[in-house]
Protein backbone atom coordinates (compact mmCIF):
# COMPACT_ATOMS: atom_id res chain seq x y z
CA UNK A 1 0.00 0.00 0.00
CA UNK A 2 1.02 3.78 -0.68
CA UNK A 3 2.09 5.93 2.72
CA UNK A 4 0.52 9.29 2.97
CA UNK A 5 2.24 11.61 5.27
CA UNK A 6 0.74 14.64 6.84
CA UNK A 7 1.50 17.05 8.96
CA UNK A 8 -0.50 17.23 12.31
CA UNK A 9 -0.53 18.73 15.92
CA UNK A 10 1.85 17.11 18.78
CA UNK A 11 -1.21 16.23 20.71
CA UNK A 12 -3.26 14.62 18.31
CA UNK A 13 -4.81 11.64 19.60
CA UNK A 14 -2.81 9.52 17.20
CA UNK A 15 0.52 10.44 18.00
CA UNK A 16 -0.43 10.51 21.48
CA UNK A 17 -1.49 7.23 21.14
CA UNK A 18 1.79 5.76 18.82
CA UNK A 19 4.20 8.00 21.83
CA UNK A 20 2.56 5.99 24.13
CA UNK A 21 2.69 2.40 22.55
CA UNK A 22 6.62 3.49 21.70
CA UNK A 23 7.36 4.24 25.48
CA UNK A 24 5.44 0.59 26.17
CA UNK A 25 7.80 -1.13 23.76
CA UNK A 26 10.85 0.94 24.59
CA UNK A 27 11.46 1.23 28.16
CA UNK A 28 11.45 -2.00 29.22
CA UNK A 29 14.97 -2.10 27.03
CA UNK A 30 16.54 0.25 29.53
CA UNK A 31 15.09 -1.10 32.83
CA UNK A 32 18.65 -1.23 34.47
CA UNK A 33 19.96 1.74 33.37
CA UNK A 34 16.82 4.64 33.44
CA UNK A 35 18.12 5.56 36.73
CA UNK A 36 21.90 5.93 35.69
CA UNK A 37 21.21 8.87 33.29
CA UNK A 38 18.81 11.84 34.22
CA UNK A 39 15.59 11.81 31.60
CA UNK A 40 15.23 14.48 29.39
CA UNK A 41 11.60 16.05 29.01
CA UNK A 42 10.32 17.21 25.80
CA UNK A 43 9.47 21.59 25.90
CA UNK A 44 6.06 21.13 23.50
CA UNK A 45 6.73 25.19 23.18
CA UNK A 46 9.66 23.60 20.89
CA UNK A 47 8.07 21.40 18.71
CA UNK A 48 8.13 23.24 15.42
CA UNK A 49 6.22 19.92 13.15
CA UNK A 50 4.16 17.00 13.79
CA UNK A 51 3.94 14.30 11.02
CA UNK A 52 1.61 11.53 10.71
CA UNK A 53 2.01 8.45 8.05
CA UNK A 54 -1.31 6.97 6.95
CA UNK A 55 -1.25 3.65 4.94
CA UNK A 56 -5.03 2.56 3.28
CA UNK A 57 -6.37 5.46 5.93
CA UNK A 58 -4.90 4.26 9.05
CA UNK A 59 -2.70 5.87 10.98
CA UNK A 60 0.69 4.41 11.06
CA UNK A 61 3.45 5.91 12.35
CA UNK A 62 4.63 9.45 13.31
CA UNK A 63 7.63 11.52 13.48
CA UNK A 64 8.48 14.89 15.00
CA UNK A 65 10.74 18.29 14.30
CA UNK A 66 11.97 20.12 17.40
CA UNK A 67 14.66 22.84 18.20
CA UNK A 68 16.87 22.14 20.87
CA UNK A 69 18.53 24.76 21.69
CA UNK A 70 20.92 26.32 17.97
CA UNK A 71 19.87 22.42 16.65
CA UNK A 72 17.12 21.21 14.26
CA UNK A 73 16.50 17.65 16.38
CA UNK A 74 14.01 14.58 15.10
CA UNK A 75 11.85 13.28 17.74
CA UNK A 76 9.70 10.39 18.57
CA UNK A 77 9.79 8.44 15.07
CA UNK A 78 7.40 5.47 16.00
CA UNK A 79 6.11 2.93 13.37
CA UNK A 80 3.05 0.93 14.56
CA UNK A 81 3.77 -3.01 13.65
CA UNK A 82 0.85 -2.97 11.30
CA UNK A 83 3.05 0.00 9.17
CA UNK A 84 6.53 -2.05 9.04
CA UNK A 85 8.43 -3.52 6.34
CA UNK A 86 6.11 -0.64 3.98
CA UNK A 87 8.80 1.48 4.17
CA UNK A 88 6.66 3.99 6.48
CA UNK A 89 9.64 5.22 8.81
CA UNK A 90 12.02 5.90 5.62
CA UNK A 91 8.99 7.99 4.43
CA UNK A 92 8.62 9.74 7.96
CA UNK A 93 12.54 10.73 8.26
CA UNK A 94 12.59 11.91 4.51
CA UNK A 95 9.27 13.74 5.32
CA UNK A 96 10.89 15.65 8.17
CA UNK A 97 14.18 16.51 6.67
CA UNK A 98 12.24 18.13 4.07
CA UNK A 99 10.32 19.49 7.33
CA UNK A 100 13.40 21.09 8.93
CA UNK A 101 15.17 22.33 5.81
CA UNK A 102 11.81 24.57 5.20
CA UNK A 103 12.44 25.65 8.31
CA UNK A 104 15.72 26.94 7.66
CA UNK A 105 17.59 23.81 9.27
CA UNK A 106 21.10 23.00 7.35
CA UNK A 107 21.79 20.16 9.27
CA UNK A 108 19.53 17.75 11.76
CA UNK A 109 20.20 15.77 14.14
CA UNK A 110 18.83 12.94 16.61
CA UNK A 111 19.41 11.01 19.49
CA UNK A 112 18.35 7.10 19.65
CA UNK A 113 19.17 4.52 22.86
CA UNK A 114 22.21 2.18 22.80
CA UNK A 115 19.30 -0.95 22.93
CA UNK A 116 17.74 0.24 19.60
CA UNK A 117 20.15 -1.43 17.14
CA UNK A 118 17.00 -1.35 14.39
CA UNK A 119 16.81 2.29 14.95
CA UNK A 120 20.46 2.86 14.59
CA UNK A 121 20.53 0.64 11.55
CA UNK A 122 18.02 2.04 9.91
CA UNK A 123 19.03 5.13 10.59
CA UNK A 124 23.20 4.69 9.19
CA UNK A 125 21.49 3.01 5.98
CA UNK A 126 19.98 6.62 5.09
CA UNK A 127 23.32 8.54 5.79
CA UNK A 128 22.71 9.57 9.46
CA UNK A 129 26.26 10.16 10.97
CA UNK A 130 27.34 9.52 14.59
CA UNK A 131 28.75 12.09 16.36
CA UNK A 132 28.63 12.85 20.56
CA UNK A 133 26.53 13.36 22.25
CA UNK A 134 24.88 16.99 21.84
CA UNK A 135 22.50 19.49 24.13
CA UNK A 136 20.56 18.04 26.23
CA UNK A 137 22.61 14.50 25.83
CA UNK A 138 26.28 16.02 26.05
CA UNK A 139 28.09 13.71 28.43
CA UNK A 140 25.74 10.69 27.86
CA UNK A 141 27.82 7.97 26.75
CA UNK A 142 25.66 4.95 28.31
CA UNK A 143 22.44 5.41 26.67
CA UNK A 144 22.46 8.10 24.30
CA UNK A 145 23.25 7.66 20.36
CA UNK A 146 23.58 9.80 18.41
CA UNK A 147 23.71 11.64 15.01
CA UNK A 148 23.99 14.14 12.33
CA UNK A 149 22.63 14.56 8.36
CA UNK A 150 23.58 17.60 6.56
CA UNK A 151 20.76 18.87 4.66
CA UNK A 152 22.58 20.54 2.01
CA UNK A 153 24.64 19.36 -0.92
CA UNK A 154 28.38 20.29 -0.55
CA UNK A 155 29.22 23.54 -3.27
CA UNK A 156 31.42 22.53 -6.30
CA UNK A 157 33.41 25.51 -7.51
CA UNK A 158 36.13 26.06 -9.94
CA UNK A 159 38.53 29.84 -10.84
CA UNK A 160 38.02 30.54 -14.21
CA UNK A 161 41.45 32.30 -15.22
CA UNK A 162 40.42 34.82 -18.17
CA UNK A 163 42.95 34.47 -21.07
CA UNK A 164 41.88 38.19 -22.11
CA UNK A 165 38.76 36.91 -24.34
CA UNK A 166 35.37 36.49 -24.19
CA UNK A 167 35.17 32.94 -25.87
CA UNK A 168 38.05 31.83 -23.48
CA UNK A 169 36.13 32.78 -20.24
CA UNK A 170 32.26 31.80 -21.42
CA UNK A 171 34.08 28.20 -23.13
CA UNK A 172 35.60 27.83 -19.51
CA UNK A 173 32.16 28.68 -17.85
CA UNK A 174 29.94 26.27 -20.25
CA UNK A 175 32.50 23.56 -19.59
CA UNK A 176 32.26 24.04 -15.91
CA UNK A 177 28.35 23.91 -16.03
CA UNK A 178 28.79 20.79 -18.29
CA UNK A 179 30.32 18.88 -16.01
CA UNK A 180 27.88 19.59 -13.03
CA UNK A 181 29.91 22.06 -11.44
CA UNK A 182 27.53 24.70 -9.10
CA UNK A 183 29.32 28.19 -9.17
CA UNK A 184 32.22 29.43 -11.52
CA UNK A 185 34.93 32.07 -9.72
CA UNK A 186 35.82 34.56 -12.45
CA UNK A 187 39.05 36.08 -11.90
CA UNK A 188 39.40 39.44 -12.87
CA UNK A 189 43.45 39.67 -13.30
CA UNK A 190 45.49 42.34 -12.44
CA UNK A 191 46.65 45.26 -13.45
CA UNK A 192 49.63 46.05 -15.65
CA UNK A 193 51.14 49.30 -16.87
CA UNK A 194 47.96 50.95 -16.61
CA UNK A 195 46.36 47.95 -19.10
CA UNK A 196 44.11 45.43 -17.85
CA UNK A 197 45.48 41.64 -18.46
CA UNK A 198 41.78 40.41 -18.62
CA UNK A 199 38.42 41.59 -18.99
CA UNK A 200 36.00 43.47 -16.80
CA UNK A 201 35.25 40.18 -14.55
CA UNK A 202 31.81 41.54 -13.59
CA UNK A 203 30.95 42.06 -17.23
CA UNK A 204 32.35 38.70 -18.01
CA UNK A 205 29.83 37.03 -15.70
CA UNK A 206 26.81 39.34 -17.12
CA UNK A 207 27.65 37.79 -20.60
CA UNK A 208 28.09 34.49 -18.97
CA UNK A 209 25.09 34.28 -17.42
CA UNK A 210 22.82 34.89 -20.62
CA UNK A 211 24.66 32.18 -22.36
CA UNK A 212 24.93 29.05 -20.21
CA UNK A 213 22.07 27.80 -17.96
CA UNK A 214 22.03 26.65 -14.14
CA UNK A 215 25.56 27.21 -13.24
CA UNK A 216 25.74 30.46 -10.61
CA UNK A 217 28.91 32.78 -11.25
CA UNK A 218 30.92 35.39 -8.89
CA UNK A 219 32.92 37.88 -10.13
CA UNK A 220 36.16 38.58 -8.58
CA UNK A 221 35.73 42.62 -7.40
CA UNK A 222 38.53 43.95 -6.14
CA UNK A 223 37.17 47.03 -4.10
CA UNK A 224 40.28 49.00 -3.63
CA UNK A 225 40.42 51.38 -6.24
CA UNK A 226 36.73 50.86 -6.80
CA UNK A 227 33.72 53.16 -5.27
CA UNK A 228 31.27 51.58 -3.50
CA UNK A 229 28.23 52.47 -5.19
CA UNK A 230 29.86 51.07 -8.73
CA UNK A 231 30.49 47.46 -6.92
CA UNK A 232 26.54 47.26 -5.15
CA UNK A 233 25.14 48.57 -8.77
CA UNK A 234 27.22 45.98 -10.63
CA UNK A 235 26.81 43.26 -8.92
CA UNK A 236 22.86 43.65 -8.30
CA UNK A 237 22.34 44.06 -12.20
CA UNK A 238 23.94 40.23 -12.25
CA UNK A 239 22.24 38.95 -9.78
CA UNK A 240 18.97 40.59 -11.41
CA UNK A 241 20.18 39.43 -14.96
CA UNK A 242 20.95 36.23 -13.97
CA UNK A 243 17.65 35.79 -12.22
CA UNK A 244 19.49 34.87 -8.32
CA UNK A 245 22.78 33.25 -9.48
CA UNK A 246 24.87 35.90 -8.77
CA UNK A 247 27.71 35.68 -6.30
CA UNK A 248 30.58 38.16 -5.27
CA UNK A 249 34.24 37.18 -4.61
CA UNK A 250 36.01 39.99 -2.47
CA UNK A 251 38.89 41.30 -3.07
CA UNK A 252 41.41 44.16 -2.53
CA UNK A 253 44.38 45.61 -3.95
CA UNK A 254 48.04 45.98 -2.31
CA UNK A 255 50.41 46.42 -4.78
CA UNK A 256 52.46 49.36 -5.77
CA UNK A 257 51.95 48.42 -9.91
CA UNK A 258 47.77 48.25 -9.55
CA UNK A 259 47.84 51.45 -7.75
CA UNK A 260 49.77 53.64 -10.23
CA UNK A 261 47.82 51.94 -12.42
CA UNK A 262 44.80 53.31 -11.46
CA UNK A 263 46.21 56.59 -9.88
CA UNK A 264 44.06 57.08 -7.23
CA UNK A 265 45.90 56.37 -4.10
CA UNK A 266 48.43 54.42 -2.98
CA UNK A 267 48.72 50.59 -2.10
CA UNK A 268 47.37 50.11 1.39
CA UNK A 269 48.82 48.06 3.94
CA UNK A 270 46.86 44.38 3.85
CA UNK A 271 45.25 45.11 6.99
CA UNK A 272 43.69 48.65 6.06
CA UNK A 273 43.13 46.91 2.45
CA UNK A 274 40.80 44.75 3.96
CA UNK A 275 38.69 47.15 6.73
CA UNK A 276 37.84 48.83 3.79
CA UNK A 277 36.79 45.88 2.18
CA UNK A 278 34.47 44.99 5.18
CA UNK A 279 33.12 48.66 5.08
CA UNK A 280 32.39 48.35 1.30
CA UNK A 281 30.60 44.96 2.20
CA UNK A 282 28.31 46.81 4.62
CA UNK A 283 27.50 49.67 2.22
CA UNK A 284 26.81 47.46 -0.80
CA UNK A 285 24.47 45.72 1.49
CA UNK A 286 23.04 48.37 2.77
CA UNK A 287 22.53 50.14 -0.75
CA UNK A 288 20.95 46.65 -1.94
CA UNK A 289 18.39 47.49 0.85
CA UNK A 290 18.41 51.28 0.17
CA UNK A 291 14.24 50.52 -0.97
CA UNK A 292 11.33 49.83 0.58
CA UNK A 293 9.62 46.79 -0.77
CA UNK A 294 6.68 48.34 -1.90
CA UNK A 295 8.36 51.01 -2.99
CA UNK A 296 7.51 50.87 -6.63
CA UNK A 297 4.20 50.23 -7.41
CA UNK A 298 3.23 50.52 -11.16
CA UNK A 299 -0.09 52.26 -10.69
CA UNK A 300 -1.46 52.13 -14.52
CA UNK A 301 -4.14 53.59 -13.70
CA UNK A 302 -2.34 56.59 -12.00
CA UNK A 303 0.52 56.41 -13.82
CA UNK A 304 2.40 56.42 -10.73
CA UNK A 305 5.71 54.16 -10.97
CA UNK A 306 7.15 55.09 -7.75
CA UNK A 307 6.24 55.73 -4.39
Amino acid sequence: MSVQITRTDWFDEHVTAFRDQMDAEIQPRYAGVRDQVPRVEVDTDTILVTLIATSGGDPVGTVALKRTGDFGEVKRLFVHERGRRLGVAVALMTAIEQAASEEGFRELFLQTGSEQPQAMALYEREGWIPVAPFGPYAGDTILSRCYVKNLVSPIVAAEVRQDGSVDGALSAVTALNEAGADLALIDDGTLDGGRGSSLDAPLVAAAAVTEVPRIGVAPRVRVTHTEPFNVAKAIQSLDWSSAGRAGWLVGVSETAAEASAVGRRPAPESETAWAEAAAVIDTSRRLWDAWEDDAEIRDESTGRFID
